[in-house]
């Protein structure tokens, strides 16, 4: 179950036959007289896993995170077959090295972290398209998932808009081997800041733990880029609607362009909902 060096001796972790693993001790080689043991322990298996599904994988997963998503920040790990943790955690990097908006400077760096027992590599990635290029979250879905925004019902009817925004930072963490130690083990993760827009004036929402309020613009003109595009295809959505006729500079609607037919019920309801005034009372003494 384990190798290790022990005082300059090699040792084995042995599991017993019919015992639970409380009952595993640390064995000398030359103790294990069946060789075909060692040899299954050090037999390395090649498993073939297509990186297209690993990041189809990755993509569910981030999107299952934003529908039931209860705070700002989202982070997911990401299931793939053990064996082929590692090589393909790093097929994923070497991918995401290379976004949209580097691709004629040159890859991003890497940060790689070796601990005592760990060793992490991370990548953030801070432009919004190349999130949605890595993530896919610009393609149409049937499961309510449309351009990089996943749309939630709230309140009064309005789909407000999740966006999975910059940054987003992509994270992988394996066992080094210390000491003739190896201890299994990894993880392969995807945090980002998931900005809120109200579905039907298009302003941004506030909510604790967003690093950074100057991203409210790019994602805003990413948001309203996405739409513009699809808007074509009969997607109906308010702000699918005007988005796609507002300029660059405009970042979100006024309150008479979202809802101008709740405008007109208020003011045809009274007095007490905001149309004409109220007739003068005379006072209760006269």
């Amino acid at each position: 179950m384990g190798e290790r060096e022990h005082r300059g001796q090699i040792q084995n972790l042995v599991n017993w036959e019919k015992y639970d693993q409380s009952f595993d001790t640390w064995e000398p080689r030359e103790n294990i007289l069946d060789k075909r043991l060692l040899k299954s322990f050090h037999k390395t298996v090649d498993v073939t896993v297509d990186v297209h599904d690993l990041l189809h994988a990755l993509r569910e997963a981030v999107v299952q995170a934003l529908m039931g998503l209860k705070r700002p920040e989202a982070s997911v790990e990401v299931p793939v077959p053990l064996a082929a943790l590692g090589p393909l955690a790093r097929a994923i990097f070497e991918h995401a090295r290379r976004p949209p908006s580097r691709r004629a400077r040159g890859p991003l760096q890497l940060e790689i972290d070796v601990g005592a027992q760990w060793k992490s590599t991370q990548l953030q990635l801070d432009m919004p398209e190349d999130i949605a290029w890595l993530l896919q979250l610009h393609q149409l879905r049937p499961d309510n998932a449309y351009g990089c925004a996943v749309l939630k019902k709230g309140k009064a009817s309005n789909n407000n808009m999740l966006i999975l925004g910059a940054p987003v930072l992509l994270s992988f963490y394996e066992p080094v081997r210390k000491q003739g130690v190896f201890k299994a083990g990894a993880s392969f993760s995807v945090t980002g800041n998931v900005w809120v827009f109200n579905g039907a004036t298009g302003a941004l929402m506030p909510a604790a733990g967003l690093p950074n309020a100057t991203m409210h613009a790019p994602l805003a003109e990413y948001l309203k880029g996405v739409l513009r595009g699809r808007a074509a295809w009969g997607f109906k959505h308010k702000l699918a609607e005007k988005w796609a006729e507002l300029p660059k500079a405009r970042l979100e609607l006024t309150a008479e362009e979202a809802l101008p037919k709740a405008r007109v019920k208020r003011a045809r309801a009274g007095p007490s909902t905001g149309g004409e005034q109220p007739p003068h009372m005379a006072d209760l003494d006269a």
